[in-house]
């Protein structure tokens, strides 16, 4: 795995961290996790 690639992968493991939590916090189901 080259270094781009690799932080091409961070980047999209980064904002998919991000929507999700940000997902979490506008759902009331967010105590359950």
């Amino acid at each position: 795995m080259s270094g781009q690639t690799f932080q091409q992968y961070l980047d999209d493991k980064l904002a998919e961290y991000v929507e999700e939590d940000q997902t979490r916090r506008r759902s009331p189901c967010w105590e359950h996790v």
